[in-house]
């Protein structure tokens, strides 16, 4: 894909430019990506064909599985730029793929930070997720956005500039390691008082720059109950340590309106009343992922 003498280049001042050739690999991958989910479309397109008995198409078929073979040909020729000593072999490499373009759940952790290397200087894999994100009116979409993924820590990261593209809140555990950047003072009081917490850490939050609405916070809360991650008893007690603090402070009244609120949400939630995006959308993958993990960890 990238011309011979160009990449000569990008090897001779690879050190220098390591960032940019981690962007340029990103931008491959999800060239790969996308060519693949075309070729699958084609394939998809080929398989509704065969549910008839006679073959009246036999040309559009024939057609149809050229075309996909074409581009399964031409993915094999982007090839990733790695100038590292201890190339990794082609296991790595397909394990790689097979995480590239997969749909993160509540099991997974997120790392925002200023660039897509580990903190700790492990290696890291560029690939393209899909986020499960709960918009204003109550829905989970998957966007897709790029990251890095550290098999040391097992946790993705994604930069500060990808995140602020984001329009709503991620279903996945967030540590934000670049700091508090609320417009006002009130605001960067508030995220001072609960950014350490879980609920914090899934998206939670009554910052007015934030303004989530109660349908947000409350699938939220129901979420983290429902998987498991925190009980009824611990969000009740967090938030009435927040709303203690927060009633001994005029400018927090707000706030404190949006955590009574949401204590009483959690004292009388039921499992019965699970908002239906919460079973499909969100628990489904959870769940999916969890029995993985389990499986894993029982070897």
């Amino acid at each position: 894909m990238i011309d011979n003498k160009i990449v000569e280049i990008l090897e001779k001042y690879h050190n220098e430019v390591a960032e940019e050739i981690s962007n340029i690999n990103l931008a491959i991958r999800k060239i790969r990506g996308e060519l693949k989910l075309v070729s699958d479309c084609l394939i998809g397109e080929l398989l509704s064909y065969s549910k008839n008995t006679g073959i009246e198409n036999k040309e559009k078929e024939l057609e149809l599985l050229r075309d996909s073979q074409t581009i399964r040909e031409y993915i094999k020729s982007f090839d990733i730029l790695d100038f590292r000593d201890n190339y990794y072999d082609e296991d790595t490499e397909n394990q790689e793929l097979e995480k590239a373009n997969s749909i993160l759940n509540l099991h997974d952790i997120i790392v925002l930070n200023n660039t897509l290397n580990c903190d700790i200087k492990h290696k890291t894999h560029d690939l393209s997720v899909g986020l499960p994100v709960l918009d204003e009116s109550g829905d989970v979409n998957i966007i897709y956005v790029l990251a890095s993924y550290c098999e040391d820590c097992n946790r993705y990261t994604i930069t500060k500039e990808v995140f602020n593209t984001i329009n709503g809140v991620i279903l996945c555990e967030v540590i934000n390691k670049i700091g508090i950047t609320a417009e006002n003072k009130e605001d960067v009081e508030i995220e001072l008082s609960q950014r350490e917490s879980i609920l914090y850490r899934y998206g939670y939050n009554v910052k007015t720059s934030e303004n989530l609405s109660t349908k947000q916070r409350h699938i939220i809360i129901a979420s983290l109950v429902e998987s498991g991650i925190m009980t009824r008893t611990q969000i009740i007690d967090h938030l009435t340590s927040l709303i203690n603090r927060g009633e001994k402070i005029e400018s927090w009244k707000r706030a404190v309106d949006k955590w009574k609120q949401d204590r009483y949400y959690t004292q009388d939630y039921k499992t019965e009343n699970l908002p239906s995006v919460i079973a499909n959308k969100i628990l489904l993958g959870y769940k999916e992922s969890m029995q993985v993990y389990l499986y894993d960890t029982t070897l």
